[in-house]
């Protein structure tokens, strides 16, 4: 079992190495199409998704206003990398394997931005991946309560962030990209998928994107 995870860590580093180098590769290939998207357009989605809750949920629009304006404070603190061509939907599942081999589809989305919108997209995802229920887990988490995450979703996600840690690594091996920025990308993303669980009324999800955000903001300071 031990040489079967072994040839499976390869593997997944392996593409994940390719992977990086590729982005990379994209976002230094000078290519100009499609519109300029900034961090303040994203922030501006955030608000037209919590603006629908609003009535219902009053102090999540405290919250959110609470967290949104340390974010915007630490965005004027680091500015913007500059812009390259961007996927802007850059996640696992937009990166084909075969054969060792990999490519990128979904371009329709093609923009221009910073490099961290790709980099933060396709991390969280990740991350968020790790909240899909194993055979084992317990429904304890039902709830929409972050102190109700089971351990078992917990290493996952710690197993996600060491993914993301090695892709982000391998990238910066190609390209440079300020980690403070991405930092900034992802709470926003990470946001949104708090409030989209919100909206659908996914208690579990909500409970597991509440924890993941919190931890990421813990993590990088921006708590």
């Amino acid at each position: 079992h031990d040489a079967d995870k072994a040839a499976q860590r390869a593997l997944l580093h392996g593409y994940l190495r390719k992977t990086a180098a590729g982005l990379a590769e994209l976002h230094r290939c000078g290519a100009y199409c499609g519109d300029v998207v900034t961090w303040d357009d994203e922030l501006t989605e955030v608000f037209e998704s919590r603006d629908t809750l609003d009535t219902v949920l009053p102090n999540l629009t405290i919250f959110t206003d609470d967290l949104i304006g340390r974010l915007q404070k630490a965005a004027r603190r680091f500015p913007a990398d500059a812009l390259v061509p961007t996927h802007r939907s850059f996640r696992p599942a937009q990166v084909l394997l075969h054969q060792g081999d990999i490519g990128f589809i979904d371009f329709d989305g093609f923009c221009q931005a910073e490099p961290a919108m790709d980099l933060a997209l396709f991390m969280t995802t990740v991350k968020n991946m790790a909240r899909i229920k194993q055979k084992g887990d317990s429904d304890v988490n039902a709830q929409a309560d972050p102190a109700t995450i089971s351990p078992a979703q917990i290493e996952r996600l710690h197993l996600a962030e060491e993914i993301c840690e090695f892709f982000l690594t391998e990238y910066e091996k190609h390209a440079t990209a300020s980690r403070t920025r991405i930092a900034l990308w992802e709470s926003l993303q990470l946001l949104s998928l708090l409030l989209g669980s919100w909206k659908k009324l996914k208690l579990d999800r909500l409970a597991y994107c509440q924890f993941m955000l919190e931890r990421h903001l813990e993590r990088h300071e921006l708590a």
